[in-house]
C-alpha cells in the first residue's frame, strides 16, 4: 500500500500524466468517480460490520453520516486558490467531528 501511495504521488506530480488524464472525457471521469466512491463506501461498511462498530453511539453515527454526505455530494471548500474536494472535505470533517464530539461519561 505504501508503494502504491508513493507511485500515486509521483504520478500526481507528473505533467505528462496529468495531460493524459485530461484526455479522458468528463462523463467517463464522473462515472469512475461514482464507482470509486461507491467502492470506498462499501469497503468501509464491510470494515464497520467486521469490527462490530456500535452505530448507536451518537459520536460515531454523526461522524460517518457527515463524511458520507460530504463525500457523496462532492462538497468542495475553497480558500483563495486552494480547493479541497469532496473526499478531502469528508476526511477532514470526519477527523474533526470524531475528536470534537466526546463520548458521554460512563
Amino acid at each position: 500500500v505504501a508503494v502504491a501511495g508513493v507511485v500515486a504521488i509521483l504520478f500526481g506530480l507528473s505533467p505528462k500524466f496529468g495531460a493524459a488524464i485530461l484526455l479522458i472525457p468528463g462523463p467517463v471521469i464522473g462515472g469512475l468517480s461514482v464507482v470509486v466512491f461507491g467502492l470506498i463506501t462499501a469497503a468501509a461498511g464491510r470494515i464497520f460490520v467486521e469490527n462490530r462498530v456500535d452505530f448507536s453511539r451518537t459520536r460515531i453515527l454523526l461522524t460517518v453520516g457527515t463524511a458520507l454526505v460530504l463525500g457523496a455530494g462532492d462538497f468542495t471548500v475553497g480558500l483563495g486558490s486552494f480547493k479541497l474536494g469532496g473526499i478531502g472535505t469528508a476526511t477532514a470533517a470526519a477527523i474533526l467531528l470524531y475528536h470534537l464530539l466526546r463520548d458521554e461519561p460512563a
